[in-house]
């Protein structure tokens, strides 16, 4: 051992190095230590990212990082079910009827045996036979140059020009093709570079071509804002969407077969208040507080108050006051937004089986609960506006919004294609064409077809009232609701034993 007092001021040389190992050693301690603090962090939000939902319960499975085992089927019938496909044994129904056009082409008969080369005869059977199959022609746009006489109005002073069916004026494009690429850009998702390849023109002509139609289909839109806004029941949704570069979101709004889209920069009420107004009647969405200015009955979607359901018991596993009221409430309400569809012909039918689910509901959420997650759940349903009863109505009100998450569902898969609008203007275009080819689509009419005949019609009159050239002849099937919103609740169920 060193002396210390001997080392004062004079080390020799086996002191020194201790010293300077000492040193050493601190700093990989320290180096250590940042490293495995480091590794931590990292270790950490891996862990978060691989069990996080971004979405939470409506996580869909594809941005899930860890997704629960299949587990295997229980039997052998299950299993088939998995594997997909026909049963076996199935005969099949062969090859239906297509009704398109037909061509009928004669083959030419072969000279000679294709195997050995022998002469052919005719055989002892009928040796005629027919055989159909689907042929399709590129589509490519092409030139149709037309000559024109142009005659002299002495008393206008202005040449007169023979107007062209099926061409606006001063259009270089047909309807015809503006049409068949606005319904495969706006409403196929196919990007417009694929939609100008095909066709062989370019892109910038085909957008300049859409620019002047949403022009001229603006008016129409604000027509069916109109219809939607003295609707008795009406639905909506928003998503992402950007814009020039900056955040922005799709507003869709449902009435019957009307759909409504606006792109606008924010998320702000003022967007929908400009849409829908001083709506009176039953608008169903979600619990999003941008929706308070109607002055309507607002109606919550039972779908996301499912999900939240789950949500409680998967945020404390280990509960089992929390696990008991998620298996028994998801059930219920699962039976609610199904029973639409099983008694949508039969409004008596519904409201019976409407009546003896809500009895049930509503034991369950006015039973007496501990946890903070499940009081919070059920406050929702307890709440005096009536927002979660509204399905009581009748089959005319779904007790989901599935219907305008749906039509949300092109904006958001077109935001993953092109990543939203380069301009203002392209995002105001694209709110028109969609709404009026989606519309045309719900109604279940050819939405290309209809939106040719119109501009056709605007060709030869430009005073034609487009939302008439448009859906005039179509039914929009704009709800009509048998009963007022309700405002208490029957007392059917109200008096029901809460033990």
């Amino acid at each position: 051992m060193i002396n210390k007092k001997n080392s004062q001021g004079c080390y020799c040389q086996k002191y020194a190095d201790v010293i300077s190992k000492n040193a050493r050693l601190e700093e990989e301690v320290e180096r250590l230590k940042r490293e495995n603090a480091r590794l931590r962090e990292q270790l950490g939000k891996v862990r978060r990212t691989a069990l996080e939902k971004p979405f939470g319960e409506s996580t869909p499975s594809a941005c899930r990082l860890v997704k629960p085992a299949t587990p295997e089927p229980i039997d052998e019938n299950e299993r088939i079910r998995r594997m997909g496909g026909a049963r076996h044994g199935h005969k099949g129904h062969g090859w239906k009827e297509l009704d398109i056009p037909k061509e009928c082409v004669d083959v030419p008969q072969p000279e000679s045996c294709p195997c050995c080369g022998g002469k052919l005869v005719d055989p002892p059977f009928d040796g005629n036979e027919t055989r159909d199959v689907v042929v399709s022609y590129p589509v490519k746009a092409y030139v149709r140059r037309y000559h024109l006489r142009v005659k002299y109005c002495q008393h206008c002073q202005r040449p007169v020009r023979t107007r062209i069916d099926g061409v606006m004026d001063g259009c270089r494009y047909s309807n015809s093709v503006i049409a068949r690429a606005a319904t495969d850009f706006y409403l196929n998702g196919i990007p417009i570079g694929v939609v100008s390849r095909s066709l062989g023109i370019n892109k910038g002509t085909l957008l300049g071509a859409f620019a002047r139609v949403a022009k001229l289909l603006d008016p129409v839109r604000e027509k069916a804002c109109e219809l939607i806004r003295s609707s008795s029941f009406a639905q909506g949704d928003e998503s992402g969407w950007r814009i020039d570069g900056r955040n922005g979101y799709t507003w869709v709004f449902i009435a019957g077969n009307l759909i409504v889209y606006v792109c606008a920069d924010s998320r702000k009420s003022e967007v929908a208040k400009n849409v829908i107004g001083e709506f009176n009647g039953i608008f169903t969405s979600d619990r999003y507080s941008g929706y308070e200015f109607v002055a309507g009955q607002r109606s919550y979607c039972l779908e996301h108050l499912k999900r939240d359901a789950i949500k409680v018991r998967n945020d404390n596993p280990k509960n089992k006051e929390c696990i008991a009221y998620s298996d028994t409430i998801v059930p219920v309400l699962a039976e609610i937004i199904k029973l639409r569809s099983v008694y949508r012909e039969d409004p008596n039918a519904y409201r019976c089986a409407a009546l003896n689910a809500g009895k049930r509901l509503y034991e369950i959420v006015h039973r007496q609960a501990k946890n903070p997650d499940i009081q919070k759940h059920q406050d929702i349903f307890r709440d005096t506006r009536l927002r979660t009863w509204q399905w009581l109505i009748g089959p005319e009100v779904p007790a989901d919004n599935n219907k305008s998450e749906r039509e949300i569902r092109p904006i958001a898969i077109a935001r993953k294609v092109s990543h939203g609008s380069q301009s203002d203007m392209g995002a105001r275009e694209r709110g028109v064409f969609m709404s009026i080819l989606h519309t045309l689509k719900a109604c279940g009419v050819d939405p290309a077809k209809h939106l040719e005949q119109a501009l056709d019609c605007y060709a030869q009159n430009n005073q034609t009232d487009m939302f008439m050239s448009l859906f005039g002849d179509i039914d929009l099937n704009l709800p009509t609701l048998p009963r007022r919103a309700i405002k208490k609740l029957p007392k059917a169920i109200t008096q029901v034993s809460l033990k």
